[in-house]
């Protein structure tokens, strides 16, 4: 019976311990840390994971939160410490926030935690994980990047990209569109029949028609005029192509250029052509 129990003990032993591996191992995998903070006694404990990732080693802070302020970013550091603080009364949260490692890299980390409370709802733990999304973050920025300075570019240019999904009904548009159109994109709704009350009513007609056959599967390219507020008019030079998917139609993308000022040249053009030929009849007239 005596073996048997040491047996059972070194199993059950041998089975936490590879728990315990497996649970460092998916740590690593996941690039992620946990933590866990007694609240009573304020201890606070980190994993390796946590450590591997702020590339420090334990006796560097020794469970110690004051420590670990260090390697907040200083514009960080505050609002971190309010929410630590607030960790006291039990309020769980969910952050972004940046460290600087003790080799100089900025690292962006996403924590989140959950309270423990006992049987008559008093917190005591407070247990949570930190991710590291410095590879996402990175993405993002530059991915803003990219789009601040298509929108700069599409600025310059005055043209403007826009994408119509036919599942959503909805327009998705670049910042210049709204720009073109002089529209906030808080007040519009981005369907399709809001934007036809944005072309001049003689012009509704062929847009509505350009819709339908790029729908079809055609594409076109059009001169629309849009009436602005005071009284005014844009003009603005329109083209769509259909986005397939197999032989079905999903969608439509194009560009818009507001041209105004080209069509204004244009019919002062024609306006002083019409006057040259009318003065020479009249003069043809009197001559002969």
């Amino acid at each position: 019976m005596l073996l048997l129990k040491r047996r059972l003990k070194k199993a059950s032993k041998k089975t936490d311990d590879i728990k315990e591996e497996n649970y460092k191992i998916s740590q690593q995998i996941a690039n992620m840390g946990s933590w866990t903070r007694d609240l009573v006694n304020e201890e606070i404990y980190f994993s390796d994971e946590f450590y591997r990732i702020i590339e420090c080693s334990p006796k560097d802070i020794k469970g110690n939160l004051e420590k670990y302020y260090s390697f907040l970013h200083p514009d960080d550091l505050d609002e971190y410490k309010k929410i630590k603080y607030e960790e006291k009364q039990g309020i769980e949260h969910e952050v972004d926030y940046r460290i600087k490692t003790p080799t100089g890299t900025i690292k962006y980390l996403y924590e989140k935690t959950k309270a423990i409370y006992t049987e008559d709802n008093k917190a005591i733990r407070m247990v949570g994980i930190i991710h590291d999304i410095t590879d996402r973050k990175i993405v993002e920025k530059n991915l803003k990047e990219i789009g601040d300075n298509l929108n700069q570019a599409q600025r310059v240019a005055g043209v403007g990209s826009w994408k119509y999904d036919v599942k959503e009904d909805a327009n998705f548009w670049s910042e210049e569109v709204y720009n073109i159109f002089n529209i906030d994109p808080a007040k519009f709704d981005r369907s399709l029949k809001l934007l036809l009350k944005l072309v001049h009513p003689e012009d509704r007609q062929r847009f509505h028609d350009d819709f339908k056959e790029a729908l079809k599967g055609k594409g076109y390219k059009h001169d629309y005029r849009i009436p602005q507020a005071d009284g005014s008019v844009k003009y603005v030079s329109s083209k769509g192509q259909p986005i397939f998917e197999g032989n079905k139609v999903v969608g439509i993308i194009g560009v818009i250029q507001d041209v105004t000022e080209n069509k204004v040249l244009q019919n002062k053009l024609v306006e002083y052509n019409n006057r040259i030929r009318t003065l020479e009849r009249q003069s043809s007239d009197v001559f002969f």
